[in-house]
């Protein structure tokens, strides 16, 4: 009878025994090392940051999808402060398969949204995830670091997001949330009942792919292509970035693939039509392929990125907040807020101007209370450059840094979860400090899109509030975290009644 599986056993049992023994050695030295050269924060759980090859990386993520599996999903910023009051407010945790590091408050929001300690060493860089550089794009301002180049691109894109720009872009706005009060609620089914989840992602991304590629109302089916392609951008921008798998990440690189030469189409339209020409295309893509600055044009490249940069990043925004506001209004004990809403669009009639929806500051301020909440990205990450102290721990170099916005802005209020507009009422609310409200980031990264988001949105929830009585189908509405963006519940079921007082559709814009 052959040895040979005695054989094979006593020739890889050496051999795996050294394995085993560089392993413990390996964790003995680092954690060692550790100790003797830095104070590292507390771990969030006692099976992760460990630092063990492989097996530490494959346990973080085990770890970080079992601790959101057990949150109650409407209240994600309770796991950050569960956290927080057990071990401190400087802490690590499993970010997917990556040990990142924490520090929950506004000094947190301030290091990562300046990139900058106290004394003002800078000790944080762009975290070049694969999705933002491979989906997004390596030239856009997601994935530019802080400097000249940054500042360029800033400066260039900043009128197409001016005030001057969003009232240009208005009209357009108005036709196609009429098309949407048309499709989605002009023939309701006999209950009334819409699930308005999808209908809502469809629309804030028509709204930008006509305003920012100057599609016009002809080119339905163009628009309803690319819409789809960036939807599906965004779809694999939140899936683990793993190719080989054939999920929504590869799906998303195909789209790209797809959307960029369509793009580059049209920049080489846009240049044909500007030759020779006093004037010019309003939309956004109009104004980057002319738009230029003491250093000279955009290159084609950088264009394309922006694009897709504002496309996506205000997309989310978007969505977010109008779901988050339907959330809120459909529930009975916000019925006061509803009539406060409506009560302030009595004051404007006729056609409506960007300084109209500006002047409208209880929706202004239902819009920040909801953005409060809920941002619409809970926490941020951003990549340590250079390691730093804070609290007597060190935060090492190469580390991810995350720093916390749904855990910090709305806990800084009394009664937090309750929505109370009014809050922004007042000018001496911790909410107005530096660094307490930052739903759209701040300094170096405040959104560019900021005003487009309130636009959109304010348009929209207009007509719906006057138009209809709302009241949620779904016998536990939420709004889930899964695992980072948000989502609500069986797509966001609401009922909806027509009002008998509502103004004629032609005139609620």
């Amino acid at each position: 009878m052959s040895s040979w599986p005695l054989d094979a056993a006593a020739v890889w049992e050496a051999p795996i025994q050294t394995a085993a023994t560089a392993i413990v050695v390996w964790v003995i030295s680092v954690t060692a090392w550790r100790m003797l050269t830095a104070r590292a924060p507390p771990s969030s759980h006692p099976l992760a940051c460990l630092p063990i090859p492989i097996v530490g990386s494959i346990l973080n993520l085990l770890v970080f999808f079992s601790e959101f599996r057990k949150l109650d999903k409407e209240r994600p910023w309770d796991a950050v402060i569960t956290i927080q009051n057990k071990v401190g407010r400087v802490f690590r945790l499993p970010f997917l398969f990556e040990t990142a590091y924490t520090i929950v408050g506004k000094e947190g929001l301030k290091i990562g949204l300046t990139c900058k300690t106290e004394d003002g060493e800078r000790v944080l860089g762009i975290q070049k995830h694969p999705a933002i550089v491979n989906i997004w794009g390596k030239n856009g301002l997601s994935s530019t670091e802080i400097g000249e180049r940054r500042d360029r691109i800033k400066k260039i894109m900043h009128p197409t997001l001016a005030p001057k720009a969003l009232q240009a872009y208005l009209e357009g706005m108005k036709k196609d949330v009429d098309a949407w009060m048309h499709d989605t609620l002009g023939n309701l089914p006999a209950d009334g009942v819409v699930r308005v989840y999808q209908p809502i992602r469809e629309l804030t991304m028509v709204v930008p792919t006509r305003m920012v590629l100057g599609l016009a109302a002809e080119a339905d089916a163009y628009v309803d292509r690319t819409r789809h392609l960036l939807i599906a951008m965004w779809d694999g921008t939140a899936a683990p970035p793993i190719e080989a798998l054939g999920g929504d990440y590869a799906k998303g690189l195909a789209a790209r693939k797809e959307l960029v030469p369509i793009i580059r189409e049209l920049i080489a339209k846009r240049r044909k039509e500007q030759e020779g020409q006093s004037e010019h295309g309003i939309d956004m893509l109009s104004q980057l392929v002319r738009a230029s600055d003491e250093q000279g044009k955009l290159t084609e490249d950088e264009i394309i990125d922006q694009v897709v940069v504002i496309f996506l990043a205000g997309y989310e925004t978007s969505v977010s907040l109008i779901i988050v506001a339907l959330h809120y209004l459909a529930k009975p004990e916000y019925a006061s807020v509803l009539a406060k809403l409506r009560e302030e669009q009595l004051k404007f009639s006729g056609e409506l101007s960007y300084a109209d929806l500006q002047a409208m500051t209880y929706m202004r301020n239902f819009f920040y209370e909801c953005l409060r909440i809920f941002p619409p990205v809970q926490q941020f990450a951003k990549t340590v450059v250079k390691s730093f102290e804070f609290d007597g721990y060190t935060i090492p170099k190469g580390a991810t840094f995350l720093y916390q916005i749904a855990a910090t802005q709305r806990n800084s209020v009394e009664d937090p979860d309750k929505l109370i507009p009014e809050r922004f009422e007042d000018k001496e609310s911790p909410l107005y400090a530096p660094f307490g409200f930052t739903p759209f980031a701040s300094n170096e990264f405040l959104c560019p899109g900021k005003g487009f988001v309130l636009l959109e949105a304010g348009l929209l929830v207009r007509r719906i509030i006057m138009e209809f009585d709302l009241a949620h189908a779904c016998p536990e509405p939420a709004i889930k975290t899964d695992p980072i963006f948000m989502r609500p519940v069986d797509d966001q079921p609401i009922r909806f009644t027509p009002r008998a007082a509502a103004a004629p559709a032609a005139d609620a814009n």
